[in-house]
């Protein structure tokens, strides 16, 4: 009877399922953006943050277990994993992990062309809001001299964000779901290029440039040679070797690094003291 019963609701109510894990999505993405705001002072702010997380986990929670047409196994499963990522929370203090799991087993039969979409509208927003109340004098643009040898003097803006990289992070964001929408669109990849490098020049945040340039060039390669690798099986075993390959090198370098090398400490400079870290 039970089963019925979730069928019956199922095939009345999933065509909402993708609004609500949409909203579900801006739910949990506000507290990450009022992050930098001192919600110790502000406890109706903070109870608020709190309300619209465990709502948007509930939407999430909903279209899992009753819309989704999941399977007992499957259901199991998943709770299984909810429950140590719960134990997470409880240890560690911070709900991201268990928001992004939650999202990601809750995105069946949502588009990943729209969820790009939503995702390049909010974070432009953010950014265009922030710059807004920068200019109005609500925020504070708070400016950082970096000390270094490459990029001695620069100064950092944060645009209300509090810290420069915590800029250049939604700016990555924004230029990442950029690309998603508009993956192989020359003047999408040359509006990408500009934006990225004005965003460094704001910032001087050298690992999201970097890593906004790799993005653009894995893009500019899938613009000329998509028609030739799709299908290919061996396609994704490359790109995740690649990426371990990456990881484990940064790992060796910090492992090798030595103060008295002054190719290390080139490279050090370059990843700002990553390396030294």
């Amino acid at each position: 009877l039970m089963n019925l019963s979730v069928s019956v609701l199922r095939q009345k109510y999933r065509r909402y399922g993708e609004y609500m894990w949409y909203a579900a999505l801006i739910l949990l993405l506000i507290p990450v953006y009022l992050g930098f705001c001192d919600t110790a002072s502000l406890p109706l702010l903070k109870y608020a943050l709190l309300l619209g997380s465990l709502m948007g986990y509930c939407l999430l929670g909903l279209k899992i277990y009753f819309l989704d047409g999941r399977g007992p196994k499957e259901l199991a499963l998943f709770t299984g994993i909810f429950l140590l990522l719960g134990l997470g929370v409880v240890f560690s203090g911070t709900r991201a992990l268990f928001s992004v799991f939650l999202l990601a087993l809750g995105a069946r039969d949502v588009p990943f062309s729209r969820i790009a979409k939503l995702c390049l509208c909010f974070f432009l927003g953010v950014l265009a809001l922030n710059t807004l109340l920068v200019f109005a004098g609500v925020l504070e643009d708070t400016l950082i001299i970096r000390g270094e040898i490459w990029g001695r003097g620069n100064v950092r803006h944060t645009l209300g964000f509090g810290y420069p990289n915590t800029l250049a992070l939604w700016g990555m964001a924004a230029v990442f779901a950029a690309l998603l929408v508009f993956p192989r669109s020359f003047w999408g990849l040359a509006l990408c290029l500009v934006f990225s490098q004005g965003l460094f020049a704001l910032t001087d945040s050298k690992a999201a440039c970097f890593s906004q340039l790799a993005a653009l060039f894995l893009c500019l390669l899938l613009r000329f040679l998509g028609p030739k690798l799709e299908g290919k099986k061996w396609v994704p075993w490359v790109c995740g070797g690649l990426v371990a390959l990456a990881a484990f090198g940064f790992v060796a370098l910090s492992l090798l690094y030595r103060e008295d090398s002054r190719i290390f400490e080139l490279l050090n400079t370059i990843f700002s003291q990553r390396l030294g870290y």
